[in-house]
């Protein structure tokens, strides 16, 4: 080997090249590298692929160097190491074309092969975001949605668990319902997809939301009464919302009657000027909502009996006429009144 260096210059910059030149005994023959090494031409998606390139030469003093002419892009070349390594991915299945190469400074020798990669199953994934309110009496939807980047696979959608006021619809990937105050609070829910090899969950809480539910009489008035009776009647209710606080009131009543608002009770006693039909309204709130109890209550006669309004005279005189007209009332309209003595 001999070193040269040529020098070239502008009068101002200098520019150098240096290189070395091997002479050859009269009659050598150069004789091109060989690769050694066979390429691994299958690898499998999401797997780590390594080939180690390995090549020979029977000239001992030849300096060998290689390099990759075609590459993938998921594939890397370390000349220092001789090694070919990547991790193909979904996007890269199908087969792809490499040519290594290898010189000893007066042949390029060429590798040429094909690496194929399979297909690894890859899991389905929820593209959509479930709805995790709701509100009591309102209806409540949510259409689930997922991809699968693998070509062709089929997805099928199931519900693993649900509460029961919901219902999923595997055709529509659809998942409905309308809670009740009974089911304020939270549901766990789990939905699932799979693309027939992987099978991925969705798992999330709805919180179900109150909505104020009116309170509701559950007593049955007494609509009758009797002149001269005390007449009772105590309301009661109830509300399905836990926690509501009931008040009771008395919106409209006859002057007979009375209500007690501690004991939510209406009582008195009619007369006989009260004979006849009465509207009555109650009423029972939850600090939200007043709900009524209208009813009407008859008040039935008792008869009364006549009374005289005249006083007799309790003396007479021998010889004289006495006479005393005697006067009577009755408080029950229609009754007939016959006197005798």
């Amino acid at each position: 080997d001999h070193d040269v260096v040529l020098t070239l210059t502008d009068g101002i910059e200098t520019i150098l090249q240096p290189f070395t030149i091997t002479v050859f005994p009269l009659g050598y023959a150069n004789e091109p590298p060989v690769f050694t090494s066979v390429p691994d031409t299958s690898a499998v998606e999401d797997d780590d692929y390594s080939y180690t390139l390995v090549a020979g030469d029977v000239n001992e003093d030849d300096e060998l160097t290689f390099a990759a002419q075609a590459l993938p892009d998921w594939l890397g070349f370390d000349s220092a190491t001789q090694i070919l390594t990547g991790t193909p991915t979904n996007n890269d299945v199908g087969d792809h074309d490499v040519v290594l190469t290898v010189s000893d400074g007066f042949a390029i020798v060429n590798q040429e092969f094909t690496i194929t990669v399979e297909n690894t199953n890859d899991s389905p994934v929820f593209t959509s975001t479930p709805t995790t309110s709701a509100i009591e009496d309102e209806e409540y939807s949510y259409t689930t949605t997922a991809s699968d980047i693998d070509v062709g696979d089929s997805l099928t959608f199931s519900a693993q668990t649900l509460p029961v006021w919901l219902e999923f619809d595997s055709a529509t990937q659809t998942l409905s319902g309308t809670p009740t105050n009974n089911d304020v609070g939270d549901h766990d829910v789990v939905l699932t997809v799979s693309d027939g090899f992987a099978i991925v969950n969705q798992e999330f809480t709805i919180t179900v939301e109150n909505t104020n539910d009116s309170p509701v009489f559950t007593s049955t008035p007494t609509t009758s009464a009797i002149e001269d009776e005390e007449y009772s009647y105590t309301t009661t209710a109830s509300d399905i919302d836990v926690g509501d606080s009931l008040t009771f009131s008395a919106q409209t009543l006859p002057d007979w009657l009375g209500f007690n608002g501690t004991t939510a009770t209406i009582s008195g006693t009619a007369f006989n000027e009260h004979v006849g039909t009465y509207a009555v309204v109650l009423a029972v709130s939850d600090g939200f909502v007043t709900v009524n109890q209208e009813f009407t209550i008859t008040v039935e006669n008792t008869n009364d009996l006549p009374e005289f309004t005249s006083t007799p005279l309790t003396s007479a005189i021998q010889d004289v006429d006495y006479s005393y007209q005697a006067t009577f009332v009755d408080i029950d309209v229609g009754d007939i009144l016959s006197i005798s003595g």
